[in-house]
C-alpha cells in the first residue's frame, strides 16, 4: 500500500552528506521511489534564489559545496521525472510541488495571513520552520499546488525590521506575477500558476 504523500526537506550538513548527495541525488531518488510506488503527491523543499545564480543570496549560499546549484539540479531532476511520468497513463495523475522558502527562523508560526507566496524566484525574506512545516502539509494535501514551484516569506507588516526584498532591481518594463496574499492556504494556492 502506498503512502498518501511524501515531503523531502533534507539538506546537506556537516553531519553527513554533500549537497550533491542530499539536495540533488536524495531529492531525485525519493521522487523516483514515489513515482514507482504511485505516491499521489511529492513535495520538495528547495530554497529561495535556487534559480538565480547571479543573485547575492545564491552566491553566498553556494560556497557551501555548491549547495544552491545542487538544490536547483534537484528541482530540475524532479520536474523531469514527473514530466516523464505524465506521459504514462499509470502515473499521469501523480503530483509534485516545489517550495522555495526564504531564510528560515525558529520563531513561532504566524499562519497564512502573515505570509506572501510568489513565483519567479524574485524575492527573498524570512519564514519560520514552523510555518514552512504547516505549508508543506497544506501543499501536500491540495490539488491546487500540483506542478507548481513557489517561494514563501513573511509579508511586510508594522513593527518588523526585516521585510522581503527583491533579489535584483526589478525591471519596470516587465510584468511580474503578483505576490499572493490570503487568509487561508487554499485561498493563496488558487492563484498559483503552473
Amino acid at each position: 500500500q502506498s503512502a498518501a504523500g511524501a515531503i523531502f526537506a533534507a539538506s546537506a550538513s556537516k553531519k553527513g552528506g554533500s549537497p550533491q548527495q542530499v539536495d540533488r541525488d536524495g531529492a531525485i531518488s525519493l521522487a523516483e521511489a514515489c513515482i514507482h510506488q504511485r505516491v499521489p503527491h511529492f513535495v520538495l523543499v528547495s530554497s529561495g534564489a535556487a534559480s538565480q545564480p547571479r543573485s547575492p543570496v545564491y552566491i553566498a549560499n553556494n560556497v557551501f559545496g555548491g549547495l544552491m546549484r545542487a538544490k536547483f539540479q534537484g528541482e530540475e531532476g524532479v520536474r523531469g521525472l514527473y514530466e516523464a511520468a505524465a506521459m504514462d497513463p499509470e502515473t499521469s495523475n501523480l503530483a509534485y510541488t516545489i517550495l522555495r522558502p526564504s531564510n528560515l527562523t525558529s520563531e513561532p508560526a504566524l499562519g497564512p495571513d502573515a505570509i506572501e507566496l510568489a513565483q519567479g524566484d524574485r524575492f527573498e525574506g524570512r519564514i519560520s520552520y514552523n510555518d514552512l512545516a504547516d505549508l508543506c502539509v497544506e501543499a501536500l494535501m491540495s490539488d491546487l499546488t500540483d506542478r507548481t514551484t513557489f517561494e514563501m516569506y513573511y509579508a511586510p507588516r508594522p513593527g518588523v525590521a526585516v521585510a522581503p526584498f527583491p533579489l535584483f532591481p526589478l525591471d519596470k518594463s516587465v510584468v511580474y506575477s503578483p505576490q499572493i496574499r490570503g487568509s487561508t492556504w487554499q485561498q493563496m494556492f488558487q492563484h498559483l500558476q503552473r
